[in-house]
């Protein structure tokens, strides 16, 4: 399965959370999401209710939560305090989301 890397790149407050939502909406029944914060300079609250948003979104049609790709230095310590990290698989590459991507079991095998 490969999965949907969507990067988001710039900053993301209040004035752009329609935007944000405009933007992950579609990815809410996608398999395989990983999400690419390695460009985005800010977040702000909104910006996290919009990932909280879709996480239950996906929950309650049965999806895994989406995975984050983040920068230590920038939202690292971010995901880490608000407990983000254990509700989200986080990881600081994308080698390392692909890593953890799930695997597929032909049929037949």
């Amino acid at each position: 399965m490969e999965p949907l890397i969507v990067p988001l790149e710039g900053q993301f407050g209040i004035e752009r959370q329609h935007e944000l939502r405009e933007m992950l909406e579609p990815l809410y029944c996608n398999p395989y999401v990983i999400l690419d914060l390695t460009q985005t300079e800010y977040i702000d609250s909104t910006c996290l209710c919009e990932f909280m948003r879709m996480r239950a979104a996906r929950a309650d049609a049965g999806m895994r939560p989406i995975c984050f790709v983040v920068d230590e230095r920038r939202f690292g310590r971010l995901f880490r305090f608000l407990g983000l990290d254990e509700i989200f698989p986080v990881v600081h590459s994308l080698e390392e989301a692909f890593d953890r991507a799930p695997l597929t079991v032909a049929s037949g095998a």
